[in-house]
């Protein structure tokens, strides 16, 4: 078993179910993901995360559920971008490499 590469955090209680579902499609996708929530801040999630070793964080808030959208922080760059919900899964499988 490898390390956590990509940590999903949602912020918010509707944001959970759509977590859920993006690091379904990504492990699917053959990316070891994870999704975090539970009422902690942004900042405990992102912590979190690099504490397991992932490399990206996809972060869905409630507005960017609204919006049809999510960022995807780079995290050891620390640059960040966001992305379609429903394109984020693949183009990060694409970026990572997935299990081939």
């Amino acid at each position: 078993a490898g390390a956590v590469e990509v940590l999903v955090a949602a912020l918010g209680e509707a944001a959970s179910a759509e977590a859920t579902r993006i690091a379904g499609e990504l492990r699917r996708a053959g990316v070891a993901a994870s999704a975090i929530f539970g009422g902690r801040s942004l900042k405990a999630q992102l912590r979190q995360a690099n504490r397991a070793g992932a490399s990206r964080a996809v972060i869905i808030g409630e507005r960017d559920l609204a919006e049809g959208r999510c960022t995807v922080r780079d995290l050891a760059g620390q640059e960040q971008r966001e992305e379609p919900l429903d394109g984020v899964a693949g183009a990060l499988a694409a970026e990572l490499g997935g299990a081939g």
